[in-house]
């Protein structure tokens, strides 16, 4: 059983290359594909400053590092006491902060 498809008959189709070809020399190709203005881009103010504190953010560890050293000191001083209350208080009051 053969079964045709859009009258294909069992031989490869010709191809026409001439137009869409790649031209022979560097004037032709000029010819075909006129010099074309590069591509730019602008950005908005909005663009600017999201690029600003992206940056920004990139640069800064979150990471309050004088306190890091005061805490460590205490540590090694084994004089640090920790605060259940207050640690308890201050991470529901970052839940809020962080809810829509």
């Amino acid at each position: 059983m053969s079964t045709k498809i859009d009258a294909f008959t069992g031989t490869a189709p010709a191809l026409a290359v001439g137009a869409v070809g790649r031209p022979r020399d560097a004037a032709a190709s000029a010819a075909q594909h006129p010099a074309r203005e590069p591509d730019t881009l602008a950005l908005t103010g909005e663009a600017r400053l999201m690029q600003q504190l992206e940056r920004q953010v990139r640069a800064d560890s979150g990471v309050d590092e004088r306190k890091v050293a005061e805490i460590r000191r205490l540590l090694e001083q084994d004089r640090y006491q920790a605060d259940p209350q207050v640690i308890a208080r201050r991470l529901l009051q970052a839940e809020r902060d962080l809810s829509p």
